[in-house]
């Protein structure tokens, strides 16, 4: 077995993160985007106890900086190399770190001893790959083309020295997450932009937190074409309202082809904006790349409540219904007679977390979600005309 510690290089990604929000949401501890939190206060990831040959393996030190190459973890080289979500059961197990320290995520501050419980139990684990499955991986991620291009070094420079990306995930590099948004979608959804994926985050996450001061908005624009602009701008709203569903409703209930145009607030000002119906389809595909990035590494048969993984199906369910799913991704939900064993270490967090229903998992989430947007001024309030 193959050692994958939670860190930039080589860290749990999807699994982790989606299963953090789950239980933040139903215990009060986060909302359904906080996934999306920037962290300032772990700037050291430990390092795996052991490591595979392989492209992962030998660049695992280099991604340092936010000029330096994207080191892709285990679970995102495989989505990208297969183009798609993957269940590796078999080929991952889940283990208890002992040297998890809670203190040193962005859940620092939580003070209710159930809730720090919880998120131990979520967030204090290692991914173990099978040797030969991470041979695998590695070898077909090797052989991926188009390889994705370069970032330019003004963007770059920009995101380096006038915004606030110098950051962290809970268990991650948030650059790493940025980077893994735009390879895939530079390889899988290659008719349009990959930098609004590599963009997504500058104006507003899920939790009122802004890389970007709107006043630099002129400046950022200058950079972007108008289309890239367009869904830069609305990437952080309508991340917001997939988890109130209302969206995805409505179009899941009309007639998809007479959809005109969606009318929407801009998370970081509060501004009112349309996008025509073309372009709600491309950024909606775009949300779907995104969240591909946050879904479980194994074991689905027994984490098909978890929220992201329950945002992404709907989505997925919203844009295939309509014909509409242009990126490349291969995902085929579990088979419901199939059984899995969980995976994760038996612990009393862990097991409080799994007795919290679904529909109050989605639900608080949802409520988390109002809050904050109450909080930074933003109207959740959106038009869908037909």
């Amino acid at each position: 077995l193959v050692s994958r510690r939670p860190r930039p290089a080589e860290g749990m990604s999807g699994s982790s993160l989606g299963s953090e929000v789950a239980v933040a949401s139903a215990v009060g501890a986060a909302s359904l985007a906080a996934y999306l939190v920037l962290a300032s206060k772990r700037t050291t990831a430990p390092k795996a106890h052991h490591r595979s040959g392989g492209a992962g393996a030998d660049a695992e030190e280099k991604s340092e900086g936010l000029l330096a190459a994207p080191v892709h973890n285990l679970q995102r080289q495989a989505a990208i190399a297969i183009g798609g979500a993957v269940d590796h059961y078999g080929d991952v197990i889940f283990l208890s770190n002992s040297d998890f320290d809670l203190d040193t995520t962005i859940f620092a501050s939580v003070g209710s001893p159930l809730t720090r419980m919880v998120l131990r139990a979520k967030l204090g684990n290692e991914l173990f790959w099978r040797d030969g499955a991470a041979r695998k991986i590695e070898g077909a991620f090797r052989e991926v083309l188009p390889r994705p291009p370069p970032c330019e070094s003004d963007l770059l420079a920009f995101m380096e020295n006038e915004c606030d990306f110098k950051c962290e995930h809970a268990d991650g590099s948030f650059m790493d997450h940025l980077y893994f948004c735009r390879d895939y979608g530079a390889v899988h959804l290659s008719d349009y932009s990959p930098r609004v994926l590599f963009l997504h985050s500058i104006l507003g996450v899920g939790t009122n937190l802004f890389p970007m001061a709107v006043e630099k908005l002129p400046k950022l624009a200058n950079m972007l074409t108008e289309f890239e602009l367009r869904h830069v701008e609305a990437f952080p709203s309508f991340l917001r309202l997939l988890y109130d569903d209302h969206v995805l409703a409505e179009l899941r209930s009309r007639d998809q082809s007479k959809l005109k145009s969606v009318e929407f607030h801009r998370v970081i000002d509060n501004k009112l904006l349309t996008l025509d119906a073309e372009d709600v389809w491309i950024q909606l595909n775009y949300q779907l790349v995104h969240l591909i990035d946050f879904l479980p590494a194994a074991n689905w048969t027994v984490q098909l409540d978890d929220p992201l993984f329950l945002a992404f199906i709907e989505l997925h369910a919203t844009l295939k219904q309509a014909g509409q799913i242009r990126a490349k991704i291969d995902f085929s939900l579990p088979n419901p007679g199939e059984k899995q064993q969980d995976g994760t270490p038996l612990t009393l967090g862990g097991l409080m977390a799994k007795v919290i229903p679904k529909p109050l998992k989605k639900k608080m989430g949802a409520n988390m979600i109002r809050r904050y947007s109450k909080l930074a001024g933003h109207d959740l309030g959106v038009k869908v005309n037909w």
